[in-house]
């Protein structure tokens, strides 16, 4: 859906699809890396922009690392969403 852009760049109907399609998959099976994809919209689309959003980046981080976020997953979302790693993530 991002199509190998930041979030930053996205228009808020996409955005609001990818946060949709989170949510479901959430629901359906608590995984880091979903929450750290979450992580990645909080910061680069609502944060990047001065939105306010609930969860913030930061307590979608958390929850990320308290249902088994490893390394390998977030190399591996960065490498399947084509854009660089964000520092402070």
């Amino acid at each position: 859906m991002l199509k190998g852009k930041k979030a930053f760049l996205a228009i808020r109907p996409v955005i609001d699809k990818i946060e949709e399609y989170l949510n479901a998959a959430i629901m359906i099976e608590p995984k880091g890396i979903y929450y750290y994809f979450q992580t990645y919209i909080k910061y680069d689309y609502y944060y990047r922009k001065f939105f306010k959003t609930n969860p913030t980046y930061q307590q979608a981080f958390e929850k990320a690392n308290q249902a088994g976020l490893s390394q390998n997953d977030v190399e591996q979302l960065y490498a399947i969403l084509g854009v660089e790693r964000i520092s402070c993530l």
